[in-house]
């Protein structure tokens, strides 16, 4: 039988207390992503969202425990589906989205968890609090963007999620240069330089470095800054999908 996708995986585990493979379902490595992502377009990725967090109210209900076997991949999955609506779902809708997803995993912080677990949850949270920012900046939302761009932050300084400061830096570096507050672009791109690694985004911020450069004149530098994100940028292969908030698209 064919492997079956995440949310209907999750659920056959928390029923019956077997993996799938136990049912006889047989995992195509190759196609086995999380919820084949790959064939589901921003437009709706929103609508999947929604799907997965249904199956996994209904799964939580049927377990003793408060993060079972698939929670957490199923958590990260969200994320990453509502990332890719970003693009192309109304703001208001994607935050009122983001914060239902939010309040989850915030009930599960609150339960029994392993150090692990708690880690993860602790990264699942930053990412959707880092989304959360982006959206109320969208929405004119000032204080509580910046806000959520603090704790998204000091989530992934909690953790040493390395990623997930270096966004957090490249959302000030954003708000700045929307603000026109331009040597505070530069400012903050270099502080997320320092933290992010190799990374998506460690390009953006070299990207936001050199437009902060630009806006102020400084050319020659801001052609330094875009040739060391060329250089990082030429280290990754092409995403799978460039559609995601927090994935650098080759084709900027």
């Amino acid at each position: 039988m064919r492997w079956p996708r995440t949310p209907y995986r999750l659920a056959l585990t928390q029923l019956t207390g077997l993996q799938p493979e136990a049912l006889g379902f047989s995992q195509n490595r190759s196609t086995s992503g999380l919820i084949e992502a790959s064939a589901i377009l921003p437009m709706d990725a929103l609508r999947a969202e929604a799907d997965l967090y249904g199956t996994m109210e209904l799964a939580q209900q049927l377990q003793a425990s408060d993060v079972g076997t698939g929670t957490l991949e199923a958590l990260a999955e969200a994320v990453d589906l509502l990332c890719r609506a970003y693009p192309v779902v109304p703001a208001a809708t994607l935050r009122d989205r983001t914060q239902k997803r939010l309040a989850q995993v915030n009930r599960l912080l609150s339960g029994r968890l392993t150090l692990d677990q708690h880690r993860e949850l602790l990264v699942i949270t930053g990412w959707l609090t880092a989304l959360l920012g982006c959206v109320h900046y969208d929405l004119g939302e000032r204080e509580e963007a910046e806000t959520a761009r603090r704790a998204a932050f000091e989530m992934g300084r909690q953790v040493g999620h390395s990623e997930l400061m270096g966004w957090a830096h490249e959302m000030s570096a954003w708000f700045a240069l929307v603000e026109g507050r331009y040597e505070d672009v530069v400012t903050a791109a270099r502080m997320g330089q320092a933290v992010a690694g190799q990374s998506s985004a460690m390009v953006q911020l070299t990207l936001q470095e050199a437009r902060g450069l630009a806006r102020i004149g400084d050319r020659r530098e801001a052609d330094r800054a875009l040739t060391r994100g060329a250089e990082v940028l030429g280290r990754f292969a092409i995403p799978e999908h460039p559609d995601h908030h927090f994935v650098f698209d080759h084709a900027k």
